[in-house]
């Protein structure tokens, strides 16, 4: 059985799996970015919003998945590395 609540979506079965997504679009260092920030700020809130919500639910995170949407060097590799 699924559930969601707002962004979060709840799986119940034998055990709970709780997921959450966010996404930064026009957001970092590329030159068309609405709002100019380095990979580094663009990974910490790409990672903070999903992660305090599967937090919030009482859920303990047990991984994270990144679709960093631009190319894996140089600026996709900024933002693993931190």
């Amino acid at each position: 059985m699924m559930q969601r609540f707002r962004d979060l979506l709840v799986f119940e079965s034998a055990s709970r799996l709780v997921l959450a997504c966010d996404s930064i679009g026009g957001i970092g260092p590329k030159p068309a970015d609405s709002v100019s920030v380095d990979a580094r700020t663009v990974a910490h809130f790409g990672v903070r919003v999903p992660l305090l919500e599967v937090l919030c639910s009482g859920a303990r995170p047990i991984a994270l998945v990144n679709a960093l949407c631009v190319e894996r060097d140089p600026t996709g590799q900024e933002m693993i590395d931190e």
